[in-house]
């Protein structure tokens, strides 16, 4: 047969051109094809299928280009012949003719065609066609090559990992050679393949390991097992098993990869820990002291034994959620922290230490605790035990001699006896139980009577009604039989005992659970009291606390009984004591209510003084005259409204004051009020609020006092409203009355002031540090004008700093209602004018600073320095002022004494106590409304050089500001 080769006649392809093979009888489509193909690849183009062939298996083509219609075989033939071979069954192959029908092109892609192309077509449709194939065959080969590479490395990991490798069909049935089973075990592959390799495992794991490997198996899930394997020599060893399903493309399972590994050593190892450990825990569990085992970084138990939950009262499951510090007592707990970082720290290996522990039912335990550190293979520590032994009877004991001991010196040295029994009390705490409660009453000289000796931990009521004394007749308690029998009484639960039920639900309110009260009798065996302990949990107390308990009752007993030898003495000497601090009161309550007065009627005098002055000498500019009048204004007013307090007081004192009646509209009354407030609530942006009934009636009474009720009430709530608060005045007819309410959300009324709120000259606060001024006489005139014209009022706040709310109630004739709700929104005004003084001699050159929390005050007494020559700076507190003296370094401070935060005391002091050259030496002048001989000795000790009384007269100041600075030429003149 004619074989015709013809190879293209282009430039020698370097040698990674893809090689194409052409197979058409036709020789012009050979040519053809040829003549397109060459300029990129190497060509080799036949006529027929089996010269095609052999070509093919001398040099293995990269791509196959066959016409369909060839002679001999034609190309569906050439394309089985292909794919039958293994050297040429993966090139590609397109096939290719000039028309094709559907059937035509079905039949070449399911012989095996990668691509079946219609001629003619162009030079770029072959070229893409060709270039498509070529990158695929391409891919393919570098992934036949990648997973050939793989497949190496897990052999070679095979062969080199101690670990055994082996490998088992989808059903399980190990397959191929297992690597270093045979060496284990002594079975060859043709004894383990299948199933088989199981008569290598020892006849007790058998049926485990059976179960565990069809689960896996038939759940395509990892498998794991660790069992004994028969080895050659025919013992034993422990080996663990673990594979893993390896899966198609579908989800189905492949076949399964595995090791064996011998663990053989690890299991002995194990099992000799665990002897260990069992050994261990007997010692741990058995011993007779408690013993803890303690995490390093939670500082929690991780385990105990049942001595030490003995001890403590806990169950093992409770301790481990606690740590040491927890179960201490809290008074040991800081020195226990001091002493016991060292050892937690590595720096020490072993730590003893004598403490308390507070046990679950609230009892005390002294212990002596002694821990070891636990280290690892390195050094680290790892935990650490502790073993602890009870010492409480012999801490108790030496506590009680002490509590003797210290009883006996305290009443020798004359020590009250109230005093004497807290200590007891306070020793008694300290070692029996924590937060128990403790009582002693004393019985008085009638033996009908008993009052509070001393307590501790009682409810405050519970204690309170003690203190006012008990007669014995009322006693129902434990404390009722002590006295009538004189025996002790403990009840172990006050809930649970029949004989005790009534009692134990009149003390359940104050927590008691249980009790033990004890008789305190004297050496000639008259009863002096009671000694009672109370528990919130039922208990009963043990030998040692009540051997405690009995000890501390005869040394109580004793205590009395020295005592009372001088309690008709002390009596008369608290009687003495007590008329005399009720006189030192008296005149304390005076003196603070001059002082207020002296201060309130002397600030606006300083400043109507001051500016008063500046005006006479007409040096001042036209807005600084205006700011000085309404300044004058203000304080005058201020003044007036003390002395009318004043006055109404004297006429409420002495009955005089009377009421002009008349039947008056509530509405315009209190519309009247909030005229005359308005302005101070918009200079404060405080929101005023009305929500008024309209007229609805009328009441009887005198309208100008109660104008006066309510512009004092609305006074108040501006004056204790912070800026931009809200006050609100509400009005509402209830059945024949009416009430009218004024609420802010300004400081509040605390809980201990507020019953004492409408009471003559008691303020809140009468410190030199108050935030606001006043005598505390505006709610008192409050409260009489309100009840002479038959009505009520009464205050409430839920506290300080959550505002305040006064409601009055009146008698009135209503009629029909409605609601009119006016709000007057916020308007600030602000007054900003340059004060420009003229110069002087006297205080030119002079830096001072002027520390005064009254606005008006304050800047007329800089506007009086600056007109002298001085250069001034102002601050509206202490705190502002100590800042000040770093950034202005005055050379004279003036300073007022009664400031809100911090009084000019302690900002004098706190100068004095800075370096030189931080202005410690700076001269001071207190300028204070708090006049008298006693304020200047404590204004001067305090480190101010001078002390004058607002007001004062401008010269008057200057000179003194000149003569701390030195300068004495004035006084020549």
């Amino acid at each position: 047969m004619l074989q015709i080769r013809e190879q293209a006649s282009h430039p020698k392809q370097v040698a990674d051109t893809p090689h194409i093979l052409i197979v058409d009888s036709d020789s012009q489509m050979r040519q053809s094809l040829t003549r397109l193909l060459s300029a990129h690849y190497e060509i080799d183009a036949v006529a027929d299928a089996p010269t095609a062939f052999t070509l093919a298996r001398e040099q293995v083509p990269d791509l196959v280009l066959a016409s369909v219609m060839t002679r001999v075989l034609d190309g569906f033939d050439l394309l089985r012949e292909f794919r039958r071979d293994a050297r040429v069954g993966e090139v590609p192959i397109i096939l290719y003719s000039s028309t094709a029908g559907e059937e035509l092109c079905l039949e070449g892609m399911e012989a095996g065609a990668n691509d079946y192309v219609i001629t003619p077509l162009s030079e770029r449709q072959l070229l893409t066609r060709v270039r498509a194939q070529l990158r695929v065959a391409q891919t393919c080969r570098q992934s036949i090559h990648s997973l050939r590479a793989t497949e190496e490395r897990y052999r070679t990991l095979a062969t080199a990992t101690t670990a055994n490798v082996w490998s088992a069909a989808a059903n399980g049935d190990v397959v191929g050679e297992a690597q270093g089973w045979e060496k284990m075990t002594g079975q060859t592959p043709q004894e383990y393949r299948g199933s088989s390799w199981i008569d290598a495992v020892h006849p007790d794991d058998r049926l485990r390991l059976l179960e565990v490997w069809r689960r896996a198996v038939r759940d395509a899930t990892p498998f794991a097992a660790d069992y004994r394997i028969k080895r050659s020599d025919g013992s034993y060893r422990y080996v663990r098993a673990q594979g893993a399903p390896v899966h198609n493309s579908d989800g189905s399972v492949r076949e399964w990869i595995g090791t064996h590994v011998d663990i053989d050593e690890q299991v002995r190892a194990e099992e000799a820990l665990r002897t260990s450990e069992a050994e261990f825990r007997a010692n741990f569990e058995l011993a007779g002291i408690g013993q803890a085992q303690v995490d390093l970084k939670t500082r929690r138990m991780l385990r105990v034994n049942p001595r030490f939950c003995e001890m403590l009262g806990y169950s093992a499951d409770e301790l481990l959620t606690l740590t040491f510090r927890d179960i201490t007592h809290p008074e040991d707990r800081q020195a226990n922290d001091a002493t016991v970082q060292p050892f937690l720290s590595g720096e020490t290996s072993e730590y003893s230490v004598e403490k308390r522990y507070v046990r679950k039912d609230g009892s005390i335990m002294w212990g002596l605790v002694t821990a070891t550190m636990i280290r690892d293979a390195v050094g680290r520590p790892l935990r650490t035990i502790c073993m602890v032994q009870d010492i409480n009877e012999r801490r108790q004991s030496e506590a009680l001699s002490q509590c003797q001991k210290v009883t006996l010196e305290m009443v020798a040295q004359g020590a009250p006896l109230t005093e004497v029994l807290q200590f007891v009390v306070a020793s008694l705490e300290k070692q029996v139980t924590e937060g128990l409660m403790v009582s002693i009453l004393l019985l008085d000289g009638d033996g009908k009577h008993l009052r509070l000796g001393a307590a501790s931990g009682l409810p405050e009521s519970y204690s309170q009604r003690l203190k006012d004394g008990v007669s014995v007749s009322d006693l129902t308690g434990p404390c009722g039989l002590v006295v009538t029998q004189r025996r002790p009484a403990i009840i172990a639960d006050l809930a649970a005992d029949p004989d005790w039920e009534a009692f134990g639900h009149l003390v359940a309110p104050y927590g008691f659970r249980a009790a033990w009260s004890s008789p305190i009798i004297s050496s000639d065996h008259r009863l002096l009291g009671t000694f009672c302990i109370y528990y919130r949990h039922p208990r009963m107390p043990d030998p040692v606390e009540q051997w405690m308990i009995e000890g501390v009752t005869r040394t109580v007993a004793l205590a009395i009984e020295r005592k009372q030898a001088e309690a008709e003495r002390e009596q008369l000497l608290r009687r003495e004591q007590a008329a005399r601090e009720q006189a030192e009161t008296a005149n304390r309550v005076k003196d603070e209510f001059l002082a207020v007065v002296s201060h309130e009627l002397r600030t606006p005098l300083s400043a109507i003084t001051g500016w008063a002055h500046l005006l006479l000498e007409g040096k001042m500019a036209a807005a600084t005259q205006l700011r000085a009048l309404q300044a004058i204004q203000r304080q005058a007013r201020s003044q007036g409204q003390l002395i009318d307090d004043l006055l109404d007081v004297s006429r409420i004192v002495s009955g005089k004051l009377r009421l002009d009646s008349r039947e008056v509209d509530p509405s315009k009354v209190i519309n009247a009020a909030l005229d005359v407030v308005r302005p101070t609530a918009e200079a404060k942006n405080i929101d005023l609020v009305t929500d008024l009934e309209a007229f609805a009636g009328t009441v009887s009474g005198d309208a100008e006092r109660l104008q006066q009720v309510i512009w004092n009430l609305l006074s108040n709530a501006i004056k204790f409203t912070p800026e931009g608060g809200r006050v609100e005045i509400r009005s509402r007819w209830v059945d024949s009355s009416i009430e009218i309410s004024v609420a802010d959300n300004g400081q509040g009324i605390s809980e201990d002031f507020l019953p004492y709120v409408f009471e003559r000259f008691r303020q809140a606060d009468v410190s030199t540090t108050r935030a606001h001024g006043g005598l505390g006489l505006g709610l008192a005139i409050v409260r009489h004008l309100i009840e002479i014209h038959g009505g009520t009022v009464h205050a409430q706040s839920p506290g300080l700093g959550k505002g305040t709310t006064f409601t009055i109630r009146l008698p009135g004739r209503p009629a029909s209602a409605r609601k009119v709700e006016i709000t007057t929104s916020r308007n600030q005004t602000e007054l900003r004018q340059e004060v420009s003084g003229a110069e002087t001699e006297i205080l030119e050159g002079l830096r001072i600073l002027v520390v005064d929390d009254d606005s008006d005050g304050r800047e007329v007494l800089a506007v009086q320095l600056a007109q002298r020559g001085a250069t001034t700076n102002v601050s509206a507190s202490a705190d502002d002022a100590l800042r000040k003296l770093d950034t202005f370094r005055p050379d004279i401070i003036v300073a007022d004494i009664g400031m809100p935060g911090e009084d000019g005391y302690s900002l004098i002091r706190k100068i004095r106590d800075r370096p030189l050259d931080r202005s410690g030496l700076t001269p001071a002048i207190a300028l204070t409304a708090y006049a008298g001989d006693g304020n200047r000795q404590r204004a001067l000790e305090a480190g101010y050089q001078k002390h004058l009384s607002k007001p004062a007269e401008p010269e008057e100041l200057a000179l003194t500001i000149a003569s701390l600075a030195g300068r004495s030429k004035y006084f020549a003149s």
